[in-house]
């Protein structure tokens, strides 16, 4: 119902410039999809305009630019939430360990691929990752992005940037070579020679990162803000514990995000979201020492996201 479609789309949080679609052209688009002579017609219609036929449009006044209700199923047991909480805000055990501030730097964005079995099929099909290298796998996108071989105490330098993806498992780093579209050999030297050898261990894999690395990123290197840590975890955990509730509500574990915490069920998912989690960030990032933050504050943008997803549990 917005402007938006596709991949290129995913990571667009400016809601307010999304624009609404056209109902008319909706309608259209729908009543096509609905008078195509076959299966295979309706999907390329779809795969163009994201459009299917819905018994609402023969309602003279529907409008599903305005009418469609919150769609809490997809939000939550297809694992929007779990996404953006594990992912995008990196509430996970990586986070609760890490002893690094909230700030890092970065050099320069890139459009990583995102890990889903729809879009990634014939990848992750080959390579099948755990969720503990599903979060590896963005690890590895952070010391990508990390300036290199330059001037600055957050730049890594060659040594620095090989330990770093030592400590990374060899299907996550495998799984981000092969969405690069990385050469799958790398060349060595046997007897004098030069050859070619199929890349098969995490070395191969760091070196083949390491060729594609940018020594001078387009553009001037900028500062970004990692939004959690482990102090921030804690605090989370604290209001899970002291919060009092009523007794038809289910609890959650008290040490969410810890490994032993176990994996959060459908109902916790949207008791966290619905009750804790907004208690907890509101109370995080909806102040800043005792006034309102600054609009436009990266914080205020991550809040005022959260809140919005949140608000379709």
């Amino acid at each position: 119902v917005c402007k938006l479609f596709g991949r290129e789309s995913t990571y667009r949080t400016d809601f307010l410039n999304w624009g609404l679609k056209d109902p008319a052209i909706l309608r259209k688009q729908a009543e096509a999809y609905r008078d195509a002579g076959s299966q295979k017609e309706r999907q390329t219609l779809f795969e163009a305009h994201g459009v299917r036929w819905s018994e609402l449009w023969r309602l003279p006044y529907w409008n599903p630019t305005r009418m469609l209700v919150v769609d809490s199923m997809h939000c939550i047991l297809e694992g929007l939430v779990h996404y953006h909480c594990r992912h995008v805000l990196r509430l996970n055990s990586a986070t609760a360990k890490t002893k690094e501030t909230v700030e890092f730097s970065t050099a320069f964005a890139y459009p990583w691929p995102i890990y889903d079995m729809k879009y990634n099929s014939n990848v992750q099909q080959k390579y099948k990752l755990s969720e503990d290298d599903e979060e590896q796998v963005t690890d590895i996108h952070e010391i990508l992005q990390r300036p290199f071989e330059c001037e600055g105490h957050h730049c890594l330098d060659k040594d620095s940037f090989v330990k770093k993806l030592h400590t990374c498992k060899l299907a996550p780093l495998r799984y981000v070579c092969t969405l690069l579209n990385l050469p799958t050999t790398i060349s060595t030297v046997k007897n004098g020679r030069n050859i070619e050898i199929v890349a098969k261990f995490k070395a191969h894999f760091i070196e083949l990162l390491l060729n594609w690395m940018p020594r001078s990123p387009s553009g001037d290197v900028h500062f970004s803000l990692r939004v959690v840590n482990a102090d921030t975890i804690k605090f989370i955990q604290e209001v899970i514990r002291t919060l009092t509730r009523p007794g038809w509500i289910n609890h959650v574990p008290h040490n969410y995000c810890d490994a032993n915490a176990g994996t959060i069920k459908a109902d916790e998912w949207r008791t966290l979201s619905t009750i804790y989690l907004p208690i907890a960030l509101v109370l995080l990032w909806g102040e800043v020492n005792q006034e309102a933050p600054v609009e436009g504050s990266h914080f205020l943008k991550v809040l005022d996201h959260t809140m919005a997803l949140f608000q379709a549990t």
